[in-house]
């Protein structure tokens, strides 16, 4: 179909579709488009202003990106920071020293607020964020640098917390011990956003003030601790499950990093920016992205694992025991046996017969086989006999 003679201008000007222009010039009155262009007699065809362009509408996160993204001057402050404050110079060592002295005090007394003062003065955190800042530019020797730290000051504080234990008298291993001898799944969230959180209030210093939040969040130095006094205590077990703890936390910890630095855009400065150092460092970042992610996705699954066979354990005690009350529940599994250690405070004795029951339908449900050690706490009234009642059964 062609306008023929009609006037391009008084397509867009009429107060009407351009196909019943067409149709007026060609079936009806092939000369009344002419006369309406010439007198323009008839008042409800007008000529109108040309509606503007309508503006693509942005995509739902543009805005979000945006504000989100560092101009080259601040991405350079960024780098610049973390670089400075994770070189292992005097202070990075006496802030690790007395850091692990404060930490495996803390431990050793089971008092979380002097833990807690350890973990604020504690210096892992900016080696883990140049380790982030390596993985998302593509830089080994940024790699290199963040990891020889973290495994510098690993080091001293594990050497510290095994000699506090070696010259301190006899004590328990306390809840603040305990709980920090295997990585559970609220644990690794809660590495994964301290890492995410910590890169972001570098990026943005107007929010410094929850720095030591972060500090707290993640957690990496109390289990560091704990495999320095299990080590010494010659607890080999608890030792491995509180190195595995620290080693997730890092994980976690570094890939919440590299990730917001990976969403707020931090590349390679523009003078580092030829062709084939963009394609060295592109494809470093992906090795390094996937070397994280495969440890960290097996922490996640395992600690997913065990997080259901404990919840298992215990509603086959509750629905088995009445008015029965799990304290604590301890599950290590390996590829054929399922060990499941369980604090249990009830009224009455709980006889062999009862316990092997309640071992099958754990086997059952798990479908593995089961070594199952109950710690049986008599609920009673004060003045009465309130002994601790052991349980052992293995298959």
């Amino acid at each position: 179909i062609s306008y023929g003679t009609i006037p391009k201008d008084l397509i867009g000007r009429l107060n009407c579709n351009p196909l019943w222009i067409i149709y007026l010039k060609t079936i009806i009155c092939p000369g009344c488009v002419g006369l309406i262009h010439k007198f323009d007699k008839y008042p409800q065809i007008r000529y109108n202003e040309r509606m503007p362009k309508r503006k693509a509408k942005p995509a739902p996160f543009d805005k979000m990106k945006k504000k989100l993204s560092l101009d080259g001057s601040r991405q350079a402050l960024v780098i610049e920071e973390i670089q400075e404050h994770a070189k292992p110079d005097v202070d990075f060592y006496l802030l690790s020293i007395f850091s692990g002295i404060i930490i495996t005090l803390g431990l050793i007394r089971d008092n979380t607020a002097v833990v807690i003062g350890g973990m604020l003065i504690a210096p892992f955190i900016w080696p883990i964020l140049l380790l982030a800042l390596g993985v998302v530019r593509g830089q080994p020797r940024a790699l290199r640098k963040g990891f020889l730290a973290v495994i510098k000051a690993s080091v001293i504080f594990v050497a510290v917390s095994y000699l506090i234990t070696v010259v301190w008298p006899e004590f328990e291993m306390g809840r603040e011990i305990m709980i920090r001898t295997e990585a559970t799944l609220a644990e690794l969230g809660i590495a994964l956003a301290a890492g995410f959180i910590g890169a972001f209030i570098i990026a943005w210093p107007k929010i410094t003030s929850a720095f030591g939040g972060v500090l707290i969040a993640a957690a990496l130095t109390p289990p560091l601790g704990v495999f320095g006094i299990t080590m010494a205590s010659g607890n080999f077990e608890q030792m491995m499950g509180a190195f595995l703890l620290y080693l997730a936390n890092l994980i976690a910890i570094t890939f919440g990093g590299a990730l917001l630095f990976f969403l707020i855009k931090i590349r390679p400065l523009k003078y580092e920016q030829t062709p084939k150092r963009i394609f060295y460092n592109t494809i470093w970042a992906i090795v390094f992205f996937v070397l994280i992610a495969i440890p960290l996705t097996y922490f996640f699954v395992d600690a997913a694992k065990i997080h259901q066979q404990e919840s298992i354990v215990k509603d086959i005690f509750v629905s088995n025991l009445q008015d029965a009350e799990v304290s604590d529940i301890s599950v290590i599994h390996s590829k054929d046996v399922v060990n499941a250690t369980v604090t249990v405070k009830y009224k009455d004795d709980i006889s062999i017969s009862k316990a092997e029951g309640i071992k099958e339908l754990i086997a059952d449900k798990i479908k593995k086989q089961v070594e199952l050690e109950i710690y049986l706490i008599p609920m009673r009234k004060v003045g009465e006999s309130d002994d601790t009642y052991r349980v052992k059964l293995n298959e």
